[in-house]
């Protein structure tokens, strides 16, 4: 699911050439509306670019122990064991 609030690096660029198109029009009509009194036009552009890329990945475990060295236990006596987990990350 995309953020429609963000913007993409290609929204960001159809913004800044949007944005020089109005300023380019404005100087024009700018030079154009010269020697009339009382025309003037002033054009003010600002934009923030904002781009979040968002991942969603699906995780696999697996947990796995070796069980020989308790294949002699006796009762009542103790083991430590070791368990390795193994984690794989997928895209979603």
């Amino acid at each position: 699911m995309h953020d429609m609030t963000s913007l993409t690096p290609q929204r960001c660029r159809l913004i800044s050439y949007l944005a020089l198109i109005v300023a380019l029009l404005g100087m024009s009509a700018a030079a154009h509306a010269q020697g009339q009194a009382g025309t003037t036009l002033t054009v003010t552009k600002t934009a923030t670019g904002f781009y979040e890329r968002r991942i969603q990945y699906a995780w696999v475990l697996q947990k796995t122990v070796d069980l020989h060295t308790v294949d002699n236990l006796a009762v009542g006596a103790t083991q430590p064991l070791s368990y390795t987990l193994q984690a794989t990350r997928t895209s979603v």
